[in-house]
């Protein structure tokens, strides 16, 4: 038997292999629930990001009457989801209150490097992905 007739067949599951069944008459295209892209992220609601908010200040330890004042004042004005998950994280974190005030500074210098409170995996994911959010936010708004 001559050698081609040994590669054929496998020419042919090579084929059927990479058409991912094409050849086969099915269906190539996914349905936009299964397609994974940057469009079909979602924003948490208001009330779930407030909840988020309250739990983070819970676990820090600021269950004080006036921090929860405060908290509750910061989640009844009229700025974006974003603006009042900062101002959660500046009310129960000083560090995290003096890393965005320099962030927002029109005088200060560029920074150089990430800032390690941003990149201490010790932290809380949820603090340090909100933070790093707001803090991009905060250098992206001003001018360098």
């Amino acid at each position: 038997m001559p050698s081609w007739n040994l590669r054929l067949p496998a020419l042919v599951l090579a084929a059927a292999a990479f058409c991912n069944g094409a050849a086969f008459g099915q269906d190539q295209k996914a349905s936009p629930k299964d397609v994974a892209s940057f469009g079909t992220l979602s924003a948490p609601t208001p009330e779930a990001a407030k909840k988020d908010a309250a739990a983070w200040l819970k676990s820090v330890g600021k269950t004080d009457a006036a921090t929860l004042a405060k908290f509750e004042t910061i989640w009844k004005s009229e700025v974006t989801v974003l603006d009042k998950v900062t101002e959660t994280l500046c009310l129960g974190d000083a560090n995290a209150a003096k890393l965005l005030a320099e962030a927002r500074d029109a005088n200060a210098a560029a920074p150089t490097e990430t800032p390690s409170l941003l990149k201490d995996t010790k932290l809380p994911v949820y603090y340090r992905a909100n933070l790093a959010l707001a803090y991009a936010k905060a250098q992206a708004t001003r001018r360098i």
